[in-house]
């Protein structure tokens, strides 16, 4: 269901209060610290519990083992999984060990042409209900073919965010929208937008990030691994020139981030770093930072700055105004940008 942006009521700090957060990184320095977290997640589901995920890609062997166990030991379990992943191998693992399993429900998605399941979202209802919302795909595996890890990236050592989120009435909106998986492929993403914090796409083009670029800010710090939407592009050159302190890092991948979109944000002056590492590790993080006086946004999840994304793509993104979270973010920010403030032209 679409919806018009523009009329999303405002997150007003007693909001953001109750929207209990807590992020967690990987990074080169923390290596396999989101796969850990998955793990223990899985592992303090007791029987009769629920385990409900959608990915973009989920090879790591360790984990498919772990949501067999908590299968077998009276867990539901639900995984909805892209059927067709950039890498098309990567996700045969996961079909041939979760594939038939009894409490364990394997959703294939097959969507449109030029279409994925790209959100990543982990629910566990134990010991209390909560979601995991971000950048991470749990892709990294010592069997996977080397050429595979090279053209996505080691997903446990380059950089990534989840963010654990509580709140009640979030966690609830969550569960509904991945259990709807297992029960109608369709109805995952055709549940009712009642809740502003929580978006999921696709919205007919209609990105949040569209309708918060659109307003005045003095400071915008973004970490993103793909930008290839020129609208996108058109609207950050805008809050430069209007006077705006943009801050940009993104992956060193022409494929992930043209030039020509990287020389019309400097011309613009937005100020912009591309993440190399000497190890090829990628800068695979996601999300968005806006300041305005005492107002504070921070927009995560799985949308890219692409058209794909905008369009097409099955994304979620959380918007919240939780002081901390935003903390959190730009300090990582900063933690990131400190690796290649060499690299600024």
């Amino acid at each position: 269901m679409n919806y018009d942006l523009a009329k999303l009521p405002k997150m007003q700090p007693e909001t953001a209060g109750s929207f209990a957060e807590e992020c967690f990184f990987g990074s080169p320095s923390t290596p396999g610290r989101l796969q850990l977290l998955l793990a223990d997640s899985i592992d303090r589901v007791p029987a009769g519990g629920k385990i409900l995920w959608s990915t973009y890609y989920l090879a790591n062997t360790d984990l498919l083992d772990k949501l067999r166990l908590a299968a077998l030991r009276g867990v539901k379990v639900v995984v909805a999984l892209e059927a067709r992943p950039r890498s098309p191998t990567i996700n045969r693992e996961a079909f041939k060990r979760l594939g038939s399993l009894p409490g364990l429900t394997l959703v294939a998605v097959r969507s449109r042409i030029f279409s994925h399941l790209h959100e990543k979202l982990y629910y566990f209802s134990h010991p209390q209900p909560f979601f995991l919302a971000g950048s991470y795909n749990p892709s990294m595996d010592a069997g996977l073919n080397p050429q595979v890890i090279e053209d996505i990236g080691d997903q446990d050592q380059g950089h990534n965010v989840l963010v654990k989120v509580t709140n009640p009435q979030a966690v609830e909106r969550v569960r509904r929208h991945l259990h709807a998986y297992s029960e109608d492929k369709e109805a995952a993403q055709a549940q009712v937008q009642s809740d502003p914090a929580i978006v999921f796409l696709p919205m007919g083009g209609k990105a949040p990030y569209l309708h918060w670029f659109a307003q005045e800010w003095q400071e915008i710090h973004i970490a993103m691994s793909h930008l290839r939407d020129g609208t996108v592009v058109k609207m950050l050159a805008r809050q430069a020139q209007r006077g705006c302190k943009v801050h940009l890092i993104s992956h060193d991948s022409q494929r992930r981030f043209p030039s020509r979109h990287e020389d019309a944000l400097r011309a613009a002056g937005v100020r912009v770093w591309r993440y190399c590492h000497p190890q090829r590790l990628p800068m695979h993080s996601k999300y968005t930072l806006l300041r305005n006086g005492s107002q504070h946004i921070s927009l995560y999840g799985s949308m890219n700055f692409t058209k794909t994304s905008r369009w097409l793509n099955r994304e979620v993104i959380v918007q919240s105004c939780a002081m901390r979270t935003y903390d959190k973010l730009l300090a990582n920010w900063n933690d990131i940008q400190q690796e290649v403030a060499h690299d600024y032209r």
